[in-house]
């Protein structure tokens, strides 16, 4: 049976199997076969088109299949948990460029731009090459992409100081993603398969990890496909954003690059609107310190985590007050100074909202005092 012509049914099912971190080795050969015997299929066949959009015989599909969960356990080794057969597939069947390598045992060190031992630059690929491959073969297998920006708070004109961050970077990133220098001081790295909120949570690892190294903090830029476009310039541009108003949020911290929020003027909320959030079915009080069409910037008395969605409840505190309630996505977290007061984490949101929804929070917004000046960036 081609594997192009999987009907919706056998094609969940035998996505099933493959994305079950439970099956692993001949449990999840047995998995398949049995799968390929109840369908009707070619089974290793179908799974490598499903995991990388190769079409290979079914003999020859199944020794793939043996590389990719070699290469599996390696990654696991290497980082210390299982990446999934899918991360696995992607590192032991394609080449930078999309094209299929379909080599039985990786062979030499990772392909493409790396890091070298003293922090410098490889010769070529240029990195600027290698990001457009990763863009493309993210755009053509519908998969998600992200780009970190990772840079010292402080000036840090030092060699061995870098040296250090290249070889902590080096050890922890996988062997699908890919990092380089840049000037005058910092790193980027492509994070292939990674949607946006698993790129906050690796690039929170990181600048802990390079601030345990080095001794300096460190703060990242996240941008990701598809919630920007899969075009290099515009990852390359939302990462460098985010790194920006990392810094100017105070530094050591993670920012994602959110063009919905950015694109919206903030206005505080003083003692106009009362907020609730609504999480796991409680609602839980909290301080609004500015609102915009995008977001809103939220004083809380728990760490949400980035990436994760919460229902925003907006009412007026008037006798008929307008409400809003929106669904939201935390894209950053900050602890609160300890002598500043109030809440001791500040949490910014970004609206995930229809029409109505829109239309309910520009009618807040209408009756909230105009800002005199502009405060901070918050994404």
């Amino acid at each position: 049976m081609d594997p192009q012509a999987l009907n919706r049914a056998c094609e969940d099912e035998l996505r099933e199997v493959l994305g079950s971190p439970s099956l692993r080795g001949e449990e999840l050969k047995s998995a398949i076969a049995t799968l390929g015997v109840r369908r009707g299929i070619e089974p290793f066949r179908a799974g490598l088109w499903l995991l990388a959009r190769i079409d290979q015989s079914e003999e020859e599909a199944r020794a793939v299949f043996d590389a990719v969960e070699l290469q599996r356990g390696l990654l696991q080794e290497r980082l210390g948990r299982d990446p999934g057969l899918a991360v696995a597939a992607l590192d032991s069947v394609l080449s930078p460029d999309g094209s299929a390598r379909l080599a039985t045992q990786r062979q030499g060190p990772r392909a493409g731009f790396g890091i070298s031992a003293d922090g410098g630059v490889p010769e070529t690929p240029s990195f600027d090459e290698l990001l457009g491959f990763e863009v493309r073969r993210a755009a053509r297998f519908r998969e998600p992409l992200a780009l970190l920006v990772l840079a010292p708070d402080r000036s840090a004109d030092d060699p061995p100081l870098m040296s250090q961050a290249a070889a902590i970077l080096g050890q922890a990133l996988r062997d699908t993603d890919q990092a380089a220098r840049i000037l005058p001081a910092g790193y980027v790295a492509i994070l292939p398969s990674t949607p946006a909120a698993s790129a906050l949570d690796a690039a929170d690892r990181l600048r802990e990890s390079l601030l345990a190294a080095t001794g300096v903090a460190w703060s990242a830029g996240v941008a990701a496909a598809p919630d920007l476009p899969w075009e290099p310039e515009a990852l390359a541009r939302g990462a460098r954003e985010a790194l920006r108003s990392a810094w100017l949020s105070g530094g050591q911290q993670v920012a994602p690059h959110r063009a919905e929020r950015r694109a919206h003027p903030r206005r505080p909320a003083g003692d106009r609107v009362a907020a609730v959030l609504r999480r796991d079915g409680l609602d839980r009080e909290m301080i609004l310190a500015d609102l915009s069409m995008g977001g809103a910037l939220l004083g809380v008395n728990e760490r949400l985590s980035p990436g994760s969605e919460v229902l925003v409840a907006l009412r007026e505190t008037s006798a008929r007050p307008r409400k809003a309630e929106v669904l939201s996505r935390v894209v950053r977290v900050d602890r609160n100074p300890p002598d500043a007061g109030g809440a001791p984490w500040r949490t910014a949101v970004c609206f995930v909202a229809g029409s109505k929804d829109r239309l309910k929070v520009a009618g807040l917004l209408a009756d909230l005092p105009a800002p005199s000046s502009r405060g901070p960036e918050h994404p």
